[in-house]
């Protein structure tokens, strides 16, 4: 007598592949022939559910669809039955499986004694269930020796039963014997670790073909680098491991990982190639919109490319033919466990931890300043895996649209009437803020001279940003925005720039350094700016690497003089932009003082020899646009200046930078903004524009404007305008409210902090035509 386990011998040959496509066809939903029926393996695994539970449960799904007898016999023809050498035996036979009767009756005939599962067509359970064991015990009760095919729980089960007769054991496996289940074990170690190896390899592949510019010297230095090819690797590596584990198979792991990591990495190179942008985890949202884009470009593929992808397709077919398939066993489900709880462990620290990203992958090739060569100093998946912290504002907590859309609904939309329509000019001035204020300096009075007649002529007061001697970005989009958090902007965003479009004005955007910097060629049209001039396109034609404010200055009264619309501009001026030189030849503006130290003190004298000018600059627009058409012009510091390493000359001039304490709080992030008026806007709007303003963060800059001049706007910007006077600071971890700055809200201030998450996020996500 010869016995079968036959769902092994149904697997060996494909059949229930086979079934279940077939299947599928019959509009099975995939998840649930595929997860459904992995949490049942699980449940059994762990003893929650009974075996005859399992497989009433597994086989229930054919009670959803309808199977006829005809469609039964095309299936079968489909199958090749010439393998089944197994059964062309003259002996006597018996088939024991976990598999209804009526399928296994379908390719064998019934010229053999099956003893499957009692599940009908129709999926419904036909009599009482009899365990595989009992199944099992029935046929031993037969004289002779029994040769023995299953898997090793079967062959455990038999050699523990009290009994005369000679079992002969076979372990069969996915169509392979093994004599001791220790061997298999070494055969799924194996496949895992070939499955580790081709992970790195396809690490390697997508830091060469990611890059662009500077892409074979930069590949190379990354991965020579131990630390930077493992950070590389190391989510490549524990997603091809997933993939194996749920699969079972090491072509189809193989193939997904490559397909995932190898196609982002030609995005990149695309990307890189026609916009100068790398690819982040947010454009994963955008697949549409960057399907359109690429319409417009031409994509062809270079050798390497080429090489690449026939290689794939030939390590894919060797590995279709030379690995089998691993069944659903314990070593596939733990092996899971382990590497999902190793990567959104260890591996998720190490991926999101902004310190060690600074620290890695120094920018050797490129540009320092550049975001795009720092991104791709790192490694295309490192950086591409890091920027998932990156991506956005998260959801509020308890976050409901409905409520943002009643709590914005509460301010109705308002026009700016045309007699009201004056240009608004913003200019963010680099580094810029006013060291005068501190009495223990002694600072030349011509340094801020010019700050200080135009801020006579102004409502003026400070800025409480989020950033200290860099991120310049930071201030500028919020002002721009009106948001306290900023995100990944890849599509249009609302903002005051879409606002001020909408009522039919020219928006405009002036920066005399590179477009690449801070992305702002790609990012400032979908914040509403239609027209961006900067080094490549414009100012280059200046021959000088910095444009001085001066003549930055008249290149905004030249644009603004041209508009024949309302006029909007968001200007960026770079002529302060540190490092300062530790040795000054000038003149002192900052008198001597015992203490002091030659370094720190030419740094200062540098920084305020560019301060000065910038602030007789400053004078100059003013009387420029004194008589021209009705002009407001805001100007703001970013963030404080760097004055030397850990510092040292804010030490040495005796700066209070405690954080913890309300003071070195505003010493830190303070500083200057003034709003002056012409004579024209003053006129029109019927505002003088003078006394002191309240402090703010960025995001409440154009809305003050708006309340200063008697306008309303939209109705995040009278949410906005209610919203300062409630909590006027929102700073890092720290808000001011109540006349005092605080590190927690409680109470009704907390609430209005939640409402206002809710309102911010609602409309960062909403859709701006």
């Amino acid at each position: 007598m010869l016995i079968f386990n036959w769902q092994d011998v149904f697997e060996k040959y494909s059949v229930q592949n086979k079934f279940r496509r077939f299947l599928v066809k019959k509009n099975i939903r995939i998840w649930y022939i595929m997860i459904y029926h992995w949490l049942l393996f699980l449940g059994k695994k762990l003893h929650l559910i009974s075996e005859e539970k399992y497989y009433q449960k597994y086989w229930y799904f054919l009670k959803n669809i309808s199977i006829t007898e005809y469609q039964l016999e095309q299936f079968k023809k489909t199958l090749d039955l010439k393998n089944l050498q197994y059964l062309t035996d003259n002996r006597s036979q018996v088939i024991v499986t976990q598999i209804p009767n009526f399928i296994v009756e379908l390719i064998v005939g019934s010229h053999v004694t099956i003893l499957g599962l009692p599940v009908e067509i129709d999926g419904s359970w036909s009599h009482e269930y009899t365990s595989i064991d009992r199944r099992i015990d029935t046929v031993l009760q037969d004289e002779g020796n029994v040769d023995v095919y299953g898997d090793s729980r079967f062959i455990k089960y038999i050699k523990k039963q009290d009994t005369a007769q000679t079992v002969e054991t076979h372990l069969m496996i996915k169509g392979h014997r093994f004599e001791q289940r220790w061997r298999f074990l070494i055969a799924e170690i194996m496949q895992t670790i070939i499955t580790i190896v081709l992970g790195l390899g396809i690490s390697a592949c997508s830091v060469v073909i990611a890059g662009y510019a500077y892409s074979q010297p930069m590949a190379l230095d990354i991965l020579k680098s131990r630390e930077l090819f493992g950070l590389n690797s190391l989510p490549i590596v524990c997603i091809g491991l997933i993939l194996f584990f749920v699969f079972g198979r090491i072509w189809v792991s193989f193939g997904l990982n490559f397909l995932i990591f190898i196609g982002l990495a030609f995005g990149n190179h695309y990307k890189l190639m026609f916009r100068d942008d790398p690819v982040t985890f947010s454009d994963l949202k955008l697949i549409s919109e960057a399907t359109n884009m690429s319409k417009k470009y031409t994509i062809t593929l270079n050798w390497k490319h080429v090489v690449l992808i026939i290689a794939f397709i030939v390590c894919l077919v060797i590995l279709q033919r030379l690995f089998k398939a691993i069944p659903i066993d314990l070593y596939r489900l733990l092996g899971m466990l382990v590497t999902i709880g190793f990567l959104f462990t260890f591996g998720k620290q190490k991926m999101m931890d902004p310190a060690l990203y600074g620290q890695v992958g120094h920018v050797k090739y490129g540009n320092v300043w550049k975001t795009t060569s720092q991104y791709m100093s790192k490694g295309f998946p490192y950086a591409f895996s890091h920027s998932i912290s990156q991506d956005g504002v998260p959801k509020p907590k308890g976050y409901s649209e409905s409520k943002a859309v009643e709590l914005l609904g509460k301010y109705k939309e308002q026009n700016i009437p045309d007699s009201k329509k004056v240009n608004v000019i913003m200019i963010m001035m680099e580094a810029f803020n006013d060291f005068s204020k501190y009495p223990q300096l002694q600072i030349d009075p011509s340094v801020y001279a010019g700050l200080k007649t135009v801020q006579s002529q102004s409502i003026s007061g400070h800025l409480v940003t989020n950033i200290f001697a860099g991120g310049t970005i930071d201030t500028e989009r919020k002002t721009l925005t009106g948001y306290s958090k900023l995100q990944s902007f890849n599509h249009n965003t609302d903002s005051f720039a879409w606002y001020l479009k909408k009522q039919g004005y020219q928006t405009q955007a002036l920066h005399p350094m590179y477009g690449w910097f801070y992305n702002r060629k790609n990012v400032d049209p979908v914040l509403g700016i239609s027209d961006f001039k900067y080094m490549e396109n414009y100012y280059n034609k200046y021959n000088q690497f910095i444009v001085p404010d001066s003549e930055f200055f008249d290149s905004i009264h030249s644009f603004s003089e041209k508009s024949k619309q309302p006029y909007f501009n968001l200007s960026v001026t770079y002529q302060n932009h540190g490092p300062y030189n530790t040795k000054y030849s000038g003149q002192p503006l900052l008198k001597w003082q015992e203490g002091y130290n030659q370094n720190d003190y030419a740094i200062v004298n540098n920084y305020l020899t560019g301060i000065k000018k910038t602030s007789d600059a400053i004078l100059e627009l003013t009387k420029e646009f004194k008589n021209d058409k009705p002009t407001v012009i805001m100007l703001y510091g970013d963030h404080n200046p760097w004055l030397g390493e850990n510092n040292s000359a804010y030490k040495m001039m005796n700066i209070d930078l405690n954080l913890s304490t309300s003071k070195g709080y505003q010493n830190y992030y303070q500083t200057p903004y003034v709003m002056w008026a012409n004579n024209q806007a003053k006129k029109v709007l019927k505002k003088q524009f003078v006394g002191k303003g309240p402090d703010i963060s960025p995001m409440y800059l154009m809305p003050e404007y708006f309340k200063q001049a008697g306008l309303k706007g939209d109705s995040y910007m009278q949410y906005l305008q209610k919203l300062e006077t409630q909590i006027n600071v929102f700073g890092e971890n720290s808000f001011y409210t109540d006349n005092k700055f605080v590190t927690k809200l409680d109470g009704k201030n907390e609430k209005i902090y939640n409402n206002y998450k809710m309102v911010e996020y609602y409309r960062m996500h909403r859709k701006v035509n």
